[in-house]
């Protein structure tokens, strides 16, 4: 068992035998020649090492002896609901549209949720479905959430309809007391024993053994349409062991040696059935010994021979913290020998093999085939033709969710979930995060983690590959206009865009989105653990979906439409529901809890560590009380795609706030979030569920929070972190606007819920506090202030804007405050300009950018009188915002090492003050600079040394006459940003070699067009990642020309350019009109972190003033 681990997050030094040298190393820390994987960033331990023992976490408890209140409810699809109560509405229709993207011609199977407004209607019996010739169509409707008078609020809406390649078709949801639907004969039928099930579709019949469960026992396919299902139509069964697992030792563990814990029907209508099957996989020997558990659901459709198998794979294994096994899969007996197998790969390519093949996804790179690799991408379908019939199947999302396989050798039809690893160094070539499931030949899994996947089996084989692919892969989604989703009010946020109002921000996130998903390509963001999350906040954890990236996708998708963005949100939900989420673990107390950003998704979250490891004992970091827990992405998927999957990790989460993490909660301590992303999800589960234990669960949170407010100032005053400080405010007392942001949020989503009138005095109270921190010139807020909004660091403008702005605009609404609206939505405006599309700036953007944009639009439909229609319509809009904006001119100068500034005296004698601080987290690496000040003939005058680690302040007094330039010179490490300026002389930057700006936030600067010059170049680069751009402003006030871009490469400094990739540079070319030359300009530029800038053509000086600048 594991040895004892101090894991305290203080680093020491050991020195390196033989060496002489001192490396860092983490407490307790073993020889690097013990772990299985050791870098710079992070270690993983061997496969001898099982991590820690159920002893130590039960020893470290957090509250002994816990126990949940209750069972976990679970998600319901309520399809027959008696019910005499008539609604609100008599009739009415909502349109919807569906697409065909794959270009396949297709019987597609449709799935949404459908919103209602409270009271409309009580009964799914009263909505059917019509085409646009108003012909009613066959329909499944379930219940999913309801309103607190029991009406419906959200239904799933699920039938069939035959799409052509690339075509669109509307249909109407109909739905009121008036409505009577049509009865309709089915053909899918179910009938069960105690012992067996079986199931008609029409063309497919299934018996399932419900003792010895092995998914399907017999499969008959009726090829006549007879009606009957004869000896000669049986296409085979799943083997008799059903889902195998082999544990580290090769003992065999299945799903058939002891009976299912339970099987039940999850849904069950004319259209869709979906049985749910729980068990533990368990030795066929005399010890039954069981080892993880698993939850099968099949999906059967109406008229349909393909079946969809879910498989749910949960390592309730808590004896260790790390389980490893040897593979995991299933076979399928044939009725007659394979002839072939083909499989489709993601350029659409068909691979084909003879007899005894197997096809293996080796990672998201290479394909293995007969023992030899090949690039490529298996997309999921395959094709197995025998002399009499032909199987298809089709593996959802395959390569993405390496490694997995499928190979036939004679009737054996073989699929590998996670199969055979071809070897002991199986992953070792990988970069350092995707390996921790890699173990020496093994799969390694971690307590309470788990995983899903899904196989479509064409037992009729009439579907073709690429049909089969655009089902499993790419299901049609339908699309309800977004004013109809605001109007229910069935989710909170929701804007509805009139004409082209907001399409600068849609163009914006759209263009992202796309970057966002290369960025996953670029970092391999794949495989079973990891496809749907994002990697690399701080260079070796990953994100864990930071700030419900999934939320922010599907409100985008409400209110634009975007297909894409729909998609990628229930993959992301989807994986947070799995391996975020914890499933099981020794101390109960953290089951249902959602693990922060971190090392293998549940390992070491913290940048303190030297090494992190994936091994690590839950504590705060885990409990809902991290400010590190979101739902709504999880209730988005429930609500809008009928996952419950999704919804039963939502509840997991609800429960361990209602009954572990509230009643222990009394303080916020130093992070104002402890309470804001936990009152949110619980608020907004007890908004969807209408529970009285969220309800209570909520308000015992939202009075801590709301007690330990200071209403004087409307913040809550702290002792800030350090690293909330800022290296000249160590010790000082403040809020970060952005951790205010998310607790006002959070209060906001409470007040909804509940209309609580203390909540809406402190969101309006702390809106204050925002407004008097907010930088009008910066267009922007600093990371933490004082509590009389004194800023503690350099106010700029961040993708964070949208954030902490967005409760502001609520508390603009609820307090008819109009300066609040005006400065939400200045800084949204900024924030659009330095924008990423990296991992959570990219999330927390999409989240409340929907509810920012929903409170500005509430804000004008009552109070313009354009209604707010050209609202973020057109660039011009940018344009026009940067170019009013009180832009700042502090040089602020960063880069290169030697900093060159020239000073113009006015007068005979002149001060110059110089002040430098500290900026960015690069440690020092030297402990001493200079400054060194030269006479116009370049002799030296004075140089001064200076402590490196310390701010840094000086004035100097400059003699000599009118006109006399003198040059002083920087030195540092780049730690520090420069600003110099004076009253009785003319202040310029030389900007060559790279030179930057620090922060640049919104910021205005002149430079000199000499005489005679009849075109240049201004060459912009944004040092840190997110949009950067320019503008030169001609001396008559026009526009010259303008520029965005942005880098994706990462932070472009000299001493980080070995860890990202180069950025490109942008320029603005500008044409000097005739008369303009021989004079100064002036240029904004804007940034999300620091900018460097170049000259072509003209002088490469610029100054904070309009004054006298170098001619040459």
């Amino acid at each position: 068992m594991k040895l004892q681990r101090t894991l305290a997050a203080v680093f020491i030094f050991i020195l390196i035998a033989g060496t002489g040298a001192q490396e860092k190393k983490d407490p307790g820390e073993k020889p690097s020649s013990f772990y299985l994987y050791y870098g710079d960033k992070s270690k993983l331990l061997p496969e001898s090492d099982k991590g820690y023992s159920y002893d130590d976490a039960v020893k470290k408890a957090k509250v002994k002896d816990f126990s949940f209140g209750r069972t976990r409810p679970e998600p319901v699809f309520a399809s027959q609901i008696k019910t005499d109560k008539k609604g609100s509405i008599d009739e009415q229709s909502v349109p919807f549209d569906v697409l065909e993207e794959s270009g396949v011609e297709r019987n597609a199977f449709v799935r949404f949720g459908f919103p209602l407004p409270e009271g409309a209607i009580f009964d799914p019996a009263k909505i059917k479905i019509t085409d646009s010739a108003n012909n009613e169509l066959p329909a499944q409707i379930e219940a999913t959430a309801f309103w607190k008078d029991i009406s419906l609020k959200w239904v799933l809406v699920q039938f069939n309809t035959q799409l052509k390649a690339g075509e669109k078709k509307v249909f109407n949801a109909v739905f009121g007391n008036n409505v009577q639907k049509k009865p309709y004969a089915s053909k899918l039928r179910f009938f069960e024993s105690a012992n067996d099930a079986t199931l008609y579709s029409g063309p497919l019949k299934v018996s399932i053994d419900k003792k010895r469960f092995n998914i399907l026992k017999t499969v008959w396919v009726d090829r006549n349409s007879d009606g009957n299902y004869s000896d000669d139509e049986k296409v085979g069964g799943f083997s008799p062991d059903g889902i195998r697992m082999l544990d580290e030792n090769l003992n065999l563990f299945t799903s058939t040696a002891t009976a299912p814990a339970s099987f039940s029907v999850e849904e069950r209508g004319s259209e869709v059935i979906v049985l749910k099957i729980k068990g533990q996989y368990a030795r066929k020997d005399a010890s039954y010994k069981k080892l993880m558990d698993y939850v099968v659901r099949l999906t059967f459709h109406k008229d349909s021979p393909v079946v969809k198998v879910t498989m749910t794979h949960i390592n309730t294994n808590v004896q260790t913290e790390f389980t490893d096994i040897s593979s995991l899969g299933l076979d399928f007996v044939l009725p007659e020998d394979a002839e072939t197998l083909t499989a489709l790969t993601a350029k659409n390519d068909a691979l084909t093999a003879l007899k005894k093949v197997e096809f293996l996804q080796f990672d998201d790179r290479e394909i293995l085939s007969s023992g030899k690799k090949q690039p490529g991408r298996l997309k999921g379908p395959f094709e197995v033709p025998m002399k009499n019939a032909k199987l298809g199947l089709s593996i959802r999302d395959c390569w993405q969710r390496w490694p997995k396989s499928v190979g036939v050798d004679g009737k054996a039809l073989s699929i590998g979930i996670l199969p055979e690893q071809p070897s002991k160094n199986y992953g070792r070539n990988l970069p350092h995060y995707l390996q921790f499931p890699f173990c020496e030949g093994k799969y390694r899994m971690k307590w309470g983690m788990s995983f899903t996947e899904e196989i479509f089996f064409d037992f009729g084989g009439s579907d073709s590959m690429s049909k089969m692919d655009a089902e499993s892969n790419m299901p049609v989604i339908a699309v309800i206009n977004p004013a109809w989703y605001a109007k229910t009010q069935a989710l909170s946020g929701i804007s509805f865009p009139i004409g082209k109002q907001f399409s600068i921000w849609d163009n914006v996130i759209s263009k992202a989105f796309d970057e966002h998903m290369t960025i996953k390509d670029e970092q391999r963001e794949y495989g079973f653990f990891n496809y749907g999350d994002c990697y690399g906040e701080r260079g070796r954890n990953w994100n864990n979906n930071e700030y419900d990236f999934a939320h922010g996708l599907f409100m985008d998708f409400i209110r634009t439409g975007n297909r894409k963005h729909f998609r990628w949100a229930m993959i992301t939900s989807k994986h947070q529901a799995d391996v975020d989420c914890v499933h099981a673990y020794p101390d109960k107390y953290y089951i249902g809890s959602n693990h922060q950003h971190s090392i293998g998704h549940t390992g070491n979250w913290s940048q303190h560590h030297v090494r992190a490891e994936w091994t690590h004992l839950y504590d705060s970091h885990t409990s809902a009380d991290n400010g590190h827990t979101w739902v709504n992405g999880l209730i988005d998927a429930w609500c809008m795609g009928g996952d419950p999957i999704s919804m039963n990790a939502a509840y997991g989460l609800g429960e361990h706030i209602a009954w572990a993490m509230a009643p222990t909660f009394e303080h916020l301590g130093s992070h104002e979030r402890s309470a804001g992303w936990s009152l949110r999800a619980i608020a907004s589960l007890y908004r969807l569920t209408n529970d009285p234990l969220y309800l209570k669960a909520a308000d015992k949170i939202a009075a801590v929070a709301m007690r330990e407010q200071k209403m004087d100032c409307g913040a809550w005053p702290h002792v800030l972190p350090g690293d909330h400080a800022g290296p000249d405010n160590q010790g000082a007392v403040g809020n970060c606007p952005y951790l205010m942001g998310i607790i006002l949020n959070s209060l906001k989503t409470y007040h909804e819920a509940t209309g609580n009138p203390e909540a809406a005095k402190s969101i309006t109270a702390g809106a204050k506090w925002l407004e008097k921190a907010w930088s009008p010139q910066a267009c922007g807020w600093p990371y933490s202030a004082s509590p009389e909004g004194k800023p503690y660091w350099s106010p700029k403008p961040s993708p964070l804007n949208i954030l902490i702005c967005a409760p502001m605009a609520y508390a603009g609404n609820i307090s008819d405050n109009k300066e609040f609206i005006e400065i939400s939505e200045k800084a949204f405006l900024a924030a659009i300009m330095s924008f990423s599309p990296k991992g959570k700036d990219f999330a927390f953007g999409m989240i409340f950018s929907s509810e920012l944009l929903c409170e500005i639009q509430k804000w004008h439909l009552k109070n313009s009188e354009d209604k707010g229609v050209s609202l973020l319509s057109n660039d011009v809009q940018l344009v026009e915002f940067i170019r009013s904006l009180k832009c700042g001119s502090n040089l602020n100068l960063r880069m290169p090492d030697k900093k060159t500034v020239l000073a113009s005296l006015k007068k005979d004698k002149a001060v110059v003050k110089i002040d430098a601080k500290k900026h960015g987290s690069r440690p020092n690496t030297i402990k001493e600079g200079n400054l060194t000040l030269k006479g116009p003939d370049g002799s030296v005058i004075n140089k001064i040394p200076f402590d490196i680690n310390k701010a840094f302040h000086t004035e100097l007094e400059l003699k000599g006459k009118p006109g006399d330039i003198f040059t002083i010179e920087a030195f540092d490490d780049m730690t520090n940003v420069w600003n110099i300026e004076s009253d009785d002389a003319d202040i310029s930057a030389m900007f060559k070699n790279n030179a930057s700006i620090g922060a640049v936030g919104f910021s205005k600067y002149f430079f000199f067009v000499p005489a005679g010059t009849k075109e240049f170049e201004i060459i912009l680069k944004g040092i840190h990642e997110g949009r950067f751009g320019g503008m030169a402003i001609q001396p008559d006030g026009k526009i010259n020309s303008f520029m965005q871009g942005e880098n994706t490469g990462g932070t472009q400094l000299p001493w980080a350019t070995d860890k990202f990739k180069s950025a490109e540079s942008q320029s603005l070319k500008v044409k000097v009109p005739e008369g303009l030359d021989g004079k100064n300009w002036n240029m904004r530029v804007w940034a999300s972190g620091d900018i460097s800038i170049g000259f072509k053509g003209i002088p490469p000086y610029i100054s904070g003033k309009n004054s006298v600048m170098p001619t040459k």
